[in-house]
């Protein structure tokens, strides 16, 4: 099977960063908007890796916030909490440790967290996803076609985090070693048995059609709000552009927000314009 995508050339990125826009620059290939969600200062830590076929990232943030993420096309990301804490939401669904967010592919989704948190991240092609899966089972996996929630057995967890801090550690005291090709073949070959098996094994399940709908409704509202303007649109102006009720628009951001879409409107408004320099 041919997996249609040619190799890149190995590098690693470390970075400390203080300011959302510095952050969103370096998650590169999420196309991410990052709004804080708690008054004082955000602050963020990321390890960003590029293997020959795929990709990790390792972050830990100083406070809460909401991501909008873009994932590329023909692409998949598994993204889960790699320290114990408060929950990971995803268009209202509730992840903890042990969980994976498997995106669909080119998908546009919020996650939202209330505090500190650390998180793991591994981008893989979606035909080499369901090449390495069809391998270990002898089939397509139906599930695994799109968006999911997979929990891990305890000792899947454990394996899947061992490596991603190995990983990450090997990056920060020998960073030379991931841009040698068979080292970071073979580093990323591991990572891709680890991480397939525990998308095949694990309990996966859909998010409901009602998580469907709010990312949906959501993703449409970011598209409408990065137009920008002289102000915030109000709720109204907000439901007419997306055809919904004034209801159903507060319901969808209470469970992906966890506030109301005039709060989050001027939240985001005001973090563009204070990384872009406006006052």
């Amino acid at each position: 099977m041919a997996l249609e995508k040619d190799p890149q050339v190995p590098s690693s990125v470390i970075g400390r960063f203080t300011s959302t826009y510095d952050y969103e620059r370096n998650l590169r290939e999420l196309d991410a908007t990052i709004t804080p969600t708690r008054p004082g200062a955000f602050t963020a830590s990321l390890i960003h890796v590029d293997l020959p076929m795929t990709r990790l990232m390792r972050m830990q943030e100083s406070a809460a916030r909401i991501a909008f993420l873009s994932i590329p096309q023909r692409w998949r990301y598994a993204i889960f909490l790699t320290q114990p804490g408060s929950p990971l939401i995803w268009n209202g669904e509730a992840l903890s440790i042990g969980d994976i967010m498997l995106s669909g592919d080119g998908e546009r989704l919020h996650q939202r967290t209330s505090e500190a948190v650390s998180l793991g991240v591994v981008g893989i092609p979606d035909p080499m996803l369901e090449h390495y899966a069809s391998g270990l089972i002898g089939r397509p996996l139906a599930l695994l076609s799109d968006a999911s929630i997979v929990n891990l057995q305890t000792s899947q967890t454990q394996q899947l985090l061992r490596l991603h801090a190995k990983i990450g550690r090997l990056v920060e005291t020998r960073p030379n070693t991931i841009c040698h090709p068979e080292a970071s073949r073979a580093i990323e070959q591991e990572l891709i048995e680890v991480l397939v098996t525990c998308l095949v094994n694990g309990d996966a399940r859909r998010p409901s059609p009602h998580g469907h709908t709010i990312g949906r409704t959501l993703a449409s509202l970011e598209s409408l709000l990065a137009q920008g303007g002289d102000r915030a649109p109000s709720t109204a102006e907000m439901c007419t552009a997306l055809g919904i009720s004034e209801q159903s628009l507060r319901s969808y951001c209470a469970a992906a927000f966890d506030m109301s879409p005039n709060r989050y409107a001027r939240q985001r408004r005001a973090e563009r314009r204070k990384e872009s320099g406006q006052q």
